[in-house]
């Protein structure tokens, strides 16, 4: 459950272990083929440490960050959202833009990703049900993959965005976005409306 929403009756997200199931090790595997372009991401955090970094550079360069508005965009239910097609289209994206001798084909890696994320299975009160949308969040690969599907979603969404952006900095940690917004409300709140018109 979730504790920290709505409650008294907190909602429920399924958080499946890939602890040594079927495709676990393939999983690393293709985790570990995708984390160098996850990191070239301009966007890119990798956790608390590396973000309080970047902020104190960015105030060590520019000073307070009086003329700006601190804004955080989150994702409702990521990773059990992304159409899986789309996480293909992702991967090719980054992988064709920043190619690497050390990684095989694209489609090789298209192929093993595939057959992760089509065969997510878990069981719950003697039922088994067959994930088929989506990623698995216990499998080693969704972060990365969840990281470059947003990459490729807000490229898209800062490239044909009909609102200026203002953004000063934008970052992200997967579905966490923090940015210093500079211009005034009236143009963030149709930039937002805008960001909740590109995806279901």
């Amino acid at each position: 459950p979730k504790i920290h929403k709505k409650l008294p009756d907190p909602p429920g997200r399924p958080i499946i272990s890939g602890v040594e199931g079927p495709t676990e090790k393939l999983s690393k595997l293709v985790d570990t083929w995708l984390q160098s372009h996850v990191k070239a991401l301009p966007s890119h955090v990798k956790d608390t440490t590396h973000m309080l970094n970047i902020l104190n550079e960015w105030n060590a360069r520019y000073g307070p960050f009086s003329e700006a508005t601190l804004v955080t965009i989150d994702v409702t239910s990521l990773y059990t959202s992304i159409p899986q097609h789309e996480m293909g289209e992702a991967i090719r994206h980054f992988m064709q833009l920043a190619p690497s001798p050390d990684t095989p084909p694209v489609d090789l890696v298209l192929k093993a990703t595939d057959h992760i994320m089509q065969n997510n299975y878990f069981q719950f009160e003697g039922q088994i049900y067959h994930q088929i949308q989506g990623t698995a969040m216990g499998t080693p690969v969704a972060p990365s993959v969840a990281n470059l599907f947003m990459g490729l979603l807000e490229q898209k969404i800062l490239k044909n965005s009909p609102i200026t952006v203002q953004a000063e900095l934008w970052k992200r940690f997967i579905d966490d976005i923090f940015l210093l917004w500079l211009g005034s409300r009236g143009d963030l709140d149709a930039f937002l409306d805008y960001i909740n018109t590109v995806h279901s």
